[in-house]
């Protein structure tokens, strides 16, 4: 399924190209005390539009600040141009773990842990629509860069069907010889395994 825009309208579209050029002449990148992926248009503003960003990532976003307490930017727009998605969003202030992490005191460490640990516990308790197997929030393809040849995949009817891809549909017949642990490693893909749920599978050492 393909993804949708979010307030798209022209003004909005212009505004945010607009913002987004102005933001990447080198002088003002030169300036920025944050220089990165997400372009830190004000106090209150950020837009992201590197080469992967995708339609799906707004409206996951979305999606979470609707169905969970989980803070998250709010998304004011969102568009695919010339190629390439823009992601006029809120601009959460915060500070990066990977700052201070190793100057916290443990029971600081262990509190923040706590926390992230109850907002996953809280994404993977979203129900999921009963026809959606292993994808993405729009019901298309899932992105992940760690995964091998390729960012994007699916999406696929099962969990099953999903790890056959990963061996790239290698399969063993009874009796064919395989390399040790081969067989074992096609049996757990095989399942059972009960329903996907909706997670995250990257949490970054730049939370903040």
């Amino acid at each position: 399924m393909e993804s949708r825009e979010i307030s798209s309208g022209l003004l909005m579209r212009l505004l945010t190209l607009l913002l987004y050029k102005i933001n990447k002449t080198p002088c003002l990148r030169r300036l920025r005390k944050h220089p990165g992926r997400i372009f830190l248009v004000s106090s209150k503003l950020c837009i992201k539009a590197t080469a992967f960003t995708t339609l799906a990532e707004a409206n996951t976003m979305r999606f979470v600040a609707q169905n969970t307490s989980i803070p998250v930017p709010r998304v004011y727009c969102s568009f695919k141009h010339k190629g390439r998605v823009y992601i006029l969003m809120e601009r959460v202030q915060g500070q990066d773990l990977s700052q201070n992490w190793s100057q916290r005191s443990e029971e600081s460490k262990a509190r923040i842990l706590a926390q992230l640990k109850a907002m996953v516990a809280e994404l993977r308790s979203i129900p999921p629509p009963g026809d959606v197997g292993v994808a993405n929030v729009d019901g298309g393809p899932i992105f992940d860069q760690r995964l091998p040849d390729k960012s994007f995949w699916g999406p696929f009817t099962t969990i099953q069907e999903f790890h056959r891809e990963l061996r790239r549909g290698l399969e063993l017949a009874d009796g064919e010889e395989a390399f040790p642990g081969l067989r074992e490693l096609i049996e757990f893909h095989n399942g059972p395994w009960e329903g996907p749920v909706f997670t995250h599978g990257d949490l970054a050492v730049s939370i903040s």
